[in-house]
């Protein structure tokens, strides 16, 4: 399936009224520690799949499933994690041929489809996402008919920002034409639509301080350009009309204006050459410095502690 958007999860932990100070630190320790250990199992897991031991990624998903807290707002995440597993099930039965992985795969692609109305509602793209789903679904279901027809396809797991969607087909493995099709472009606006560039940039000084100095070069550049083209123009019409005064033989207003507008187009072209130099090397810092936020800001979790007239806690923020 294509690349699903990144997910935004937010873990509240409540406590029982104590000493703030004392309750921030309890709260954030068990959740930072649970959340730290899921996002290296899941990292892990990802490793093992790209090298086909599909098996060793299903078991530490499933470990890090089951150290996701079981809470209303890390359902999302849950829910792609069934989705992970159902792909390492469908993978893993190309390599041992048990059909018991397929049974699996077929009951998590069914649990994955049921939840995601309900988590990412009916959008474009929520729709397109499960319409996938359900092609990958369907191919399982071919497979449990005729269980030595083949592998089923399987698409990219949802949270992977590095994964190249499956409709790019520079992207596809040799052999595995299924993944090939779709729109890999509208598959990136989908995910530069949902990146929050502005947490991604708070988690990262040095990183913030590179993406300012990028938009200020461009727009830097943008403004010293555009003097320079206006300035030239202004030459132009100057130039224009020194002909004019000539030809009507005021000679004096025409050389003085001549002289103004040489005058005058000689700092437009600096202006124009000077603001085209700095957009030229403020646009790639600007690029880089984006691309870098979206590839730190997959599953970096953060701790926000609050308070209450009856307790205390902290918000964990994590990306997936």
């Amino acid at each position: 399936m294509s690349r699903l958007p990144y997910l935004l999860l937010t873990v509240c932990i409540g406590l029982a009224p104590v000493h703030p100070a004392h309750a921030v630190a309890h709260a954030a320790a068990p959740a930072r520690d649970d959340m730290g250990r899921a996002e290296q199992l899941y990292l892990e897991g990802k490793e093992k799949f790209e090298i086909a031991e599909y098996i060793e990624a299903l078991r530490l998903w499933q470990e890090a499933y089951g150290l996701v807290p079981d809470t209303k707002d890390a359902r999302p995440i849950k829910n792609d994690l069934i989705y992970n597993m159902a792909k390492a099930q469908v993978k893993a039965h190309a390599v041992d041929n048990d059909v018991a992985r397929l049974r699996k795969a077929k009951l998590l692609f069914e649990q994955y489809l049921g939840e995601h109305e309900s988590l990412h509602g009916k959008s474009k793209a929520a729709v397109k996402e499960r319409e996938e789903v359900a092609a990958q679904l369907a191919e399982v279901e071919k497979l449990l008919e005729n269980p030595s027809a083949g592998p089923a396809a399987v698409g990219v797991a949802p949270g992977d920002p590095d994964a190249a969607p499956p409709g790019d087909p520079s992207a596809a493995p040799p052999g595995d034409p299924s993944e090939a099709g779709g729109d890999g472009d509208e598959d990136e606006d989908e995910d530069e639509d949902d990146f929050d560039l502005d947490a991604a940039l708070d988690a990262d000084p040095e990183l913030a301080k590179e993406y300012k100095q990028g938009r200020d070069m461009v727009i830097a550049g943008s403004v010293v350009l555009g003097v320079g083209l206006f300035s030239l123009l202004v030459a132009a019409g100057g130039v224009g009309a020194a002909i004019n005064f000539d030809n009507m033989g005021e000679t004096d207003r025409a050389q003085r204006l001549t002289y103004a507008s040489i005058g005058v187009g000689a700092f437009g072209g600096v202006a124009t050459i000077s603001g085209a130099v700095v957009l030229g090397l403020g646009i790639p810092r600007l690029v880089r410095a984006k691309k870098r936020a979206q590839r730190q800001s997959a599953f970096q979790p953060s701790f926000t502690p609050y308070f209450t007239r009856g307790g205390a806690g902290a918000v964990a923020t994590i990306r997936f």
